[in-house]
């Protein structure tokens, strides 16, 4: 089979004028390779002073030849054994090639489908990316085996049934007779009369079986079609774009249509895509939309009107009523909320400029800070853009399900000091979705005789926590030692970060009283003792003399309510774009950021040496600590297109 690309050639532009030393490039060359398609090759032109020219044409390669279907079998024949009304019958598939390299085989049937009795057509169709088809067409024959033939259990079976989508809906209801059948066979089918269908084709078949091995099938198809074409809303008036002086072209922009359909299945096409490069002169755009039954509209055309430059200076567009920083606070049973606020507009001395935004207003934000930015394009390409941060706190604690009563466990007769205790551990659930359970121990730890307080903690991701505490009691099958009995045990203790990344926390120590003495009574952590930001967990052990023990725990949650310090912002950064160019690289010192958890990072919606063309652009940087607590700095990046006068 040929190759799936071809050569292409073509005379490479030439470039007159410039300053100095012209370079050209291109991102094809004459005899290149190209597959199937349509293919966009761009020539750009550079001259010593960085003026830029460019040129663009279409390489479109079409493919007039068929896919090849080889190993297409012979007649295929079975035969059904007697007692069955019908018999799987196999067959090796045939395989499909093209010279595009690009294939689809189909069938009407396939191996190990079942067959009746009688004389069966099975076409395989192979399509390539072109349209290009090829059939393989074949029969199956079935015969019944000598000794006579069954009588079908079915007595009646619906004939292919018909039904055309709403207006309003991807679905249609669909009813027919149901099939009956002879005694007592039991009947299922994958679908039910009174089903909802989608558009398209759709087999529905019931299947028959008696209490012995009998089976039968019926089987017809629901055809669904669609004769509402889509709809194309938001279709733009006209797009207008100015070339700059010491250029030829420009990238325009606009905001694309949307479009619906009744079955939910359509796409939208154009000949032209927001930000391509136009020259001087008028352009028809026109946006088509189909769906999957071929219904077609493209009532959106509009024109792309591109002029010369005159030379003055564009300030650029301005966005104005930029929304402030937002907090919210997650609703107890969500891990989303929906936060709206009022988009900011733009204005421009040259036309009206396009605003977009990567998120819109009503979104769903979950847990943590949202960065949002608004950019403005007006019809020079010049940008500005404006950005507010959507922070979203979580108040609601954590829930522990089923915590445990208690657990016991008895030493074992040998000499032992331990055994392990099993109990079923609890489950937790949190609005916010991300949260972790953690325990002092696990089922199946080993304890020592006497009592021990299992603590579990459940710890959302905004530091929110839940408790469960039960006690595991270890007993001696001999002599029966009581453990200690510890008192006053400390519940959980707060502490708030301030300006440094740890705080003492104090309380006031338990103490151990037990029948034969006094206890010994020691903890992993004393009264007073540093803790950083998050949970720790503090465990006082009494034991007695004769080894029996007793345990009591809590936790120490620090909090951390001290935004991140930003320092070094700069106040501002500029350049100077030269005639002919569209952007220019622009440097600062970013800032630092420090934090009192010691935890924290720094982002930024531009870095230093991002391009950027004429006009004023926000770059704001965005510090965020462990606890949520964020901190913002921003600077105006001013570039001057240089007059030309």
């Amino acid at each position: 089979m040929s190759s799936s690309q071809v050569a292409v050639s073509w005379t490479p532009p030439s470039v007159a004028g410039g300053n100095g030393q012209t370079s050209l490039t291109s991102d094809a060359q004459p005899n290149d390779p190209f597959r199937y398609g349509e293919t966009r090759v761009t020539y750009t032109a550079i001259d010593s002073d960085s003026f830029t020219s460019s040129c663009s044409f279409i390489v479109d390669v079409t493919d007039a030849t068929d896919p090849m279907i080889s190993g297409c079998p012979p007649q295929v024949t079975g035969e059904i054994p007697q007692g069955s009304i019908n018999v799987s019958i196999p067959w090796v598939p045939p395989t499909a090639a093209d010279n595009s390299g690009s294939v689809t085989l189909t069938s009407t049937r396939f191996p190990n489908d079942v067959f009746s009795v009688g004389t069966f057509e099975v076409i395989y169709t192979a399509t390539d990316e072109a349209g290009n088809s090829a059939d393989c067409i074949f029969q199956v024959v079935v015969t019944q085996a000598p000794g006579g033939t069954p009588t079908s259990m079915f007595t009646s079976c619906p004939s292919n049934v018909t039904g055309t989508l709403p207006s309003t809906s991807p679905q249609v209801t669909v009813a027919w007779d149901v099939p009956m059948v002879n005694g007592t066979a039991a009947v299922s089918s994958d679908h039910q009369s009174g089903d909802m269908f989608g558009f398209g084709q759709t087999t529905v078949t019931y299947e028959a079986r008696d209490s012995g091995v009998l089976v039968d099938t019926c089987s017809f198809v629901v055809q669904i079609t669609d004769m509402v074409p889509p709809t194309i809303t938001g279709c733009p008036d006209s797009a207008i774009g100015v070339v700059p002086q010491g250029s030829t072209n420009i990238s325009v922009y606009w905001i694309p249509p949307k479009t619906e359909d009744n079955s939910g299945l359509v796409s939208l096409s154009s000949d032209r895509d927001p930000g391509d490069i136009f020259p001087v002169g008028s352009f028809p755009v026109v946006y088509t939309s189909r769906d999957m039954a071929g219904n077609s509209v493209s009532s959106c055309r509009f024109l792309v009107n591109v002029t010369m430059s005159t030379g003055e200076i564009n300030a650029g567009p301005l966005l104005m009523n930029c929304p402030s920083d937002m907090s919210i606070n997650l609703p107890v049973t969500s891990s989303e909320v929906a936060v709206s606020w009022t988009p900011p507009t733009a204005d421009d001395d040259a036309s009206t400029p396009i605003v977009t935004s990567d998120i819109q207003p009503g979104s769903m934000f979950g847990y943590g800070s949202t960065l949002v930015t608004y950019t403005a394009i007006d019809s020079q390409g010049v940008e500005d853009t404006c950005s507010f941060t959507v922070q979203v706190r979580d108040q609601t604690t954590p829930f522990i399900m089923d915590c445990p009563s208690s657990a016991n466990g008895v030493l074992p007769k040998v000499s032992s000091s331990d055994v392990p205790v099993f109990w079923t551990p609890p489950t937790h659930t949190d609005n916010s979705g991300m949260s972790t359970l953690r325990s002092t121990h696990i089922p199946g730890s080993s304890f020592r005789e006497g009592t021990t307080e299992v603590l579990y903690t459940a710890v959302d991701v905004a530091g929110n926590s839940d408790e469960c505490r039960f006690t595991v009691t270890v007993t001696s099958p001999g002599v029966v030692n009581p453990p200690p009995v510890i008192l006053n045990c400390p519940s959980r203790r707060l502490g708030v970060l301030s300006d440094s990344s740890s705080v003492a926390v104090s309380w006031t120590e338990p103490t151990a009283t037990d029948d034969t003495g006094t206890p010994t009574l020691t903890s992993n952590l004393s009264p007073g003792s540093d803790f950083r930001f998050g949970i720790a967990t503090v465990t006082y052990t009494a034991e007695d003399d004769g080894g029996a023990i007793a345990t009591c725990s809590f936790n120490v949650q620090v909090k951390d309510v001290t935004a991140p310090a930003i320092t070094g912002c700069p106040a501002s950064a500029s350049a100077t774009l030269l005639l002919g160019s569209t952007s220019v690289s622009v440097t600062w010192t970013p800032p630092t950021q420090t934090d009192n958890s010691g935890v924290s990072s720094l982002t930024s919606t531009h870095e230093p040496g991002s391009m950027f063309s004429a006009g004023d652009t926000e770059v704001t940087y965005t510090a965020i600590d462990a606890a949520g607590n964020t901190n913002q700095c921003s600077l105006v990046v001013t570039v001057i297109l240089l007059s030309g006068k």
